[in-house]
């Protein structure tokens, strides 16, 4: 007898779009890069995972639709012990938003999954719901960190007190450290309360093509400091930002110009390409992998890879001294 599927509500519920959008997203890269209750500017917590799954808002403007969340109790700081972080994102289209449809939405939530160590790529669409469901029993913990942005100014949320944000950076691997990837998250609260605030500037698992992208996206919505912050970066690149129309022409000009210069470097020192091969040992590895050097940074003597034999797994902030020559 041939298997019977029974359908979930998620599933009746968006059919064909859903399934669309499962396609489109198992077999994107991670990107492992950045909520409310805790107080901004924790760094590398740690939390257990206790909760995973799809539930239905029951009032609001999205009454009845679906919504992902995911739920971990904090281990450390000490402090803050017992305390819970959680990620949630709606499975809708939610208009004048922005991520506005099931498609941007499955996306965001299918990066998530990856970060808590599930192998989309191999995800069957009936399987979503279930796989979802296991995770909690996994014993998964989690690392994440806090952060807090600046009142606006300007715009919808002028004068209102941001909220602190929760990143998750991804499931703790057997050699205590995150799995090695980049995002930022701009998590949705219950009734979609989507402010859009820029993280400070700092050194942490965000890549600085990202970085630049929501400093450009929080500038042309009106928030001073972001401006003023790439303001300040693009003069650095050698860009006149009062040149250009909108802040997001200013980030394009940067990343454009910074792509294009792979050449420089100290005198005698041998500065890796973007898109030449290396060799590289992860943490915790016994052997070194095949990469693809997808960014590098001057300044910090750092490059971004890819794992060419998964041909996903991206490794951030990786020093020169590490690499080693491709055979």
């Amino acid at each position: 007898m041939a298997k019977q599927v029974q359908k979930s509500g998620l599933t009746q519920r968006y059919g064909e779009r859903l399934r669309k959008a499962h396609e489109s997203h198992k077999e994107d890269e991670t990107e492992f890069d950045t909520g409310g209750r805790l107080p901004a500017g924790i760094e590398n917590g740690t939390a257990q995972l206790v909760e995973a799954g799809f539930g239905q808002y029951k009032k609001g403007e999205w009454q009845g639709e679906y919504y992902f969340r995911a739920a971990a109790v904090v281990e450390t700081p000490e402090e803050y012990r017992g305390t819970q972080t959680s990620i949630m994102e709606p499975i809708c289209d939610t208009p004048g938003r922005k991520r506005a449809t099931i498609d941007d939405h499955v996306k965001h939530v299918y990066n998530w999954l990856r970060l808590l160590g599930v192998d989309t790529t191999e995800l069957e669409f009936e399987d979503l719901e279930d796989t979802v469901k296991a995770l909690k029993d996994s014993d998964i913990k989690i690392r994440y960190r806090t952060w807090k942005g600046e009142k606006a100014t300007t715009g919808p949320y002028a004068g209102r007190e941001p909220r602190v944000q929760e990143v998750w950076l991804g499931a703790i691997s057997s050699n205590g450290q995150a799995e090695s990837a980049t995002t930022t998250t701009d998590d949705v609260d219950d009734q979609g309360d989507d402010d859009k605030e820029a993280e400070p500037a700092k050194k942490s698992a965000v890549s600085e093509d990202t970085l630049i992208r929501n400093l450009a996206e929080a500038a042309d919505e009106g928030d001073v400091k972001s401006q003023k912050k790439l303001s300040t970066m693009a003069k650095q690149a050698g860009i006149d930002p009062d040149a250009v129309d909108t802040w997001s022409e200013v980030a394009d000009q940067m990343l454009g110009g910074a792509e294009a210069s792979d050449d420089g470097g100290a005198e005698d020192e041998v500065v890796p390409e973007k898109g030449s091969l290396v060799k590289y040992k992860p943490a915790g590895s016994k052997k070194s992998v095949e990469c693809e050097v997808r960014l590098v940074d001057e300044d910090e003597k750092t490059v971004t890879l890819k794992n060419l034999d998964d041909g996903k797994t991206l490794y951030k902030n990786v020093a020169w001294d590490e690499l080693e020559e491709s055979e």
